[in-house]
């Protein structure tokens, strides 16, 4: 639709599509806050609009112009909420409610528990938004540099934005950053050279003091199971901001990498080597099985047979409702 009935026609959208799903009233101001998205940009009047239709307009409008930083880039005074713009990006359309702001300082050691906590958030998004796009990092450090990551970024987007599961891909991404920031505290050197050159990593017995930024090296990585989605994107920028139990769970496994090392992928596996049981066992302790199967081939002479053959396969893991005691029920809440 044109620019200009852009946001009424969303509205329209959206309560068409969700009416009798939601409470009217819900409904009906939600789509207030939606048509008046861009009133503050247009100079309209909104003394009128109700306070819960304010707190929807507020959320809506962060997270419209979060979105800046992808299309905008970022200052190296990002993000910026003590100034009146900043390059690329303006912290001032955020729309954030005064009583929060006015306390707002550029002093490191006189920020609020609350400037830190958005900060760090903000940091964050900006490093999500390095990794899967094209965003112009002015930074003093640009997020890509400190992990030795592609420049453009575009080796490690894996087209983000077409994906058909943006949720589950962008949850990925975000694991990752904290798993290369988790890697760095051990002592473990980040980087994206094939060869591990570039991080002179010291490899010996199968292990490895550097990381490379594929899926082998970084999933060996573990993430407590109860940091929040928020934790995640604040670690980088002010881990003393994560709750006790985070910090504890995140110390440890920092720990345990800088004892284990990663293993080095052990590439192609021949049949000798499948057979072995050491080799099994240590398949086994990294969720993988070997298993035997028929595997079809042609003779010299061009007739098909098969073989019994020695491959690896992943460790099907039980679900909730598998692993419930018998006479137990598991229900999603």
């Amino acid at each position: 639709v044109d620019k200009s009935v852009e946001e009424t026609k969303s509205a329209e959208y959206f309560k068409r599509d969700l009416t009798g799903h939601y409470p009217k009233q819900l409904l009906e101001n939600i789509v207030l806050a939606m048509v008046s998205k861009e009133n503050d940009v247009e100079g309209k009047d909104e003394q009128n609009l109700p306070d819960s239709v304010r707190w929807y307009l507020r959320i809506l409008r962060f997270a419209d112009r979060m979105d800046f930083i992808r299309c905008r880039g970022i200052g190296a005074d990002f993000p910026g909420l003590t100034v009146t713009r900043t390059l690329g990006f303006d912290a001032t359309r955020l729309d954030l409610p005064a009583q929060l702001t006015r306390d707002f300082t550029a002093e490191p050691d006189n920020k609020t528990e609350f400037q830190r906590h958005l900060e760090a958030a903000m940091h964050g998004a900006a490093d999500l938004a390095r990794v899967t796009g094209q965003l112009q990092d002015r930074r003093k450090k640009s997020y890509t540099r400190v992990y030795g990551l592609n420049s453009d970024g575009s080796k490690i987007s894996e087209n983000f934005e077409w994906t058909t599961e943006p949720v589950q891909r962008m949850n990925q991404f975000i694991d990752d950053n904290v798993r290369r920031k988790m890697a760095q505290q051990a002592g473990i050197i980040v980087c994206s050279d094939p060869s591990h050159k570039a991080c002179k990593a010291d490899q010996k017995k199968g292990i490895t003091r550097g990381i490379h930024n594929s899926w082998y090296d970084l999933r060996q990585v573990t993430i407590p199971a109860g940091m929040t989605l928020l934790e995640k994107m604040q670690y980088e920028h002010d881990p003393s901001l994560l709750s006790p139990a985070t910090q504890k769970a995140l110390a440890k496994e920092v720990q345990r990498l800088r004892s284990e090392g990663i293993r080095m992928n052990p590439g192609t596996l021949t049949q000798t080597t499948l057979a072995s049981e050491e080799a099994r066992k240590v398949l086994e302790q990294r969720g993988i099985a070997v298993v035997s199967e028929k595997r079809p081939y042609f003779t010299n002479q061009g007739f098909p047979k098969e073989r019994e053959m020695l491959v690896p396969e992943k460790i099907a893991k039980l679900d909730a409702q598998q692993n419930a005691p018998e006479g137990w029920t598991c229900s999603v809440l």
